[in-house]
C-alpha cells in the first residue's frame, strides 16, 4: 500500500509539473512584450506597430498622462491638443497602466513629452487563457502529488497477521 502511493504520487507530482511547465512555455511564447520607444517628432514618441489580428488583451503603462492608443492610420493628423479625439478608450485603466480588449488592427501607442518617456506594452492573446488553466491544473497535481508521496513515505507498513 505505502509503496503504492508513493509511486502514484511520484508519478501525480511528474505529470503535474509537466503540465505546469508546458503551460508557462506556451503563455510566455504567445505574449508580446515590448519597451521600445521612437521619437516621430521633437515632442512626439511612438512605439513600433501594434497589431491586433487575434483576439487578444493589450496591456500599456506608460509614464505620461498626454498618450493613448492610436490607429495607424490617424498618426499624421495627431497632436498634442487632439490625441483624445483619435485615441482609444482603455477597457480599464489605473494609475498609469491602461488595458485594452475587444479591438482589432494596427495600432501605435503615442506619447507627447519633451524628454524620452518610459512606455512598455504587453499583448496577450485571449487563447492565453486557455495555457493559465493548464497552468493552474498542474500546480494542483504537483500539490497532490507531494502530499501522496509524503505519506506513502510517512505512513507505516501494517503488522502482517500472525497465524
Amino acid at each position: 500500500m505505502r509503496r503504492k502511493l508513493l509511486l502514484v504520487g511520484l508519478t501525480i507530482l511528474i505529470l503535474g509539473a509537466s503540465v505546469t511547465g508546458f503551460g508557462l512555455v506556451r503563455v510566455e511564447g504567445s505574449s508580446t512584450r515590448s519597451t521600445q520607444v521612437t521619437a516621430y517628432t521633437q515632442v512626439e514618441y511612438i512605439t513600433s506597430v501594434i497589431n491586433l489580428s487575434v483576439p487578444s488583451v493589450l496591456t500599456v503603462e506608460s509614464s505620461s498622462k498626454n498618450s493613448g492608443l492610436i490607429p495607424v492610420y490617424a498618426l499624421s493628423v495627431v497632436n498634442e491638443s487632439n490625441i483624445y479625439l483619435y485615441a482609444v478608450r482603455p477597457t480599464a485603466s489605473s494609475g498609469g497602466i491602461y488595458s485594452y480588449t475587444n479591438i482589432s488592427g494596427d495600432y501605435y501607442y503615442v506619447v507627447f513629452s519633451n524628454v524620452t518617456p518610459t512606455v512598455s506594452y504587453l499583448i496577450t492573446p485571449l487563447k492565453a487563457a486557455v495555457y493559465a488553466t493548464l497552468i493552474f491544473t498542474g500546480i494542483v497535481f504537483s500539490i497532490v502529488g507531494v502530499v501522496a508521496v509524503i505519506l506513502g513515505v510517512v505512513l507505516k507498513t501494517p503488522p502482517k497477521p500472525v497465524i
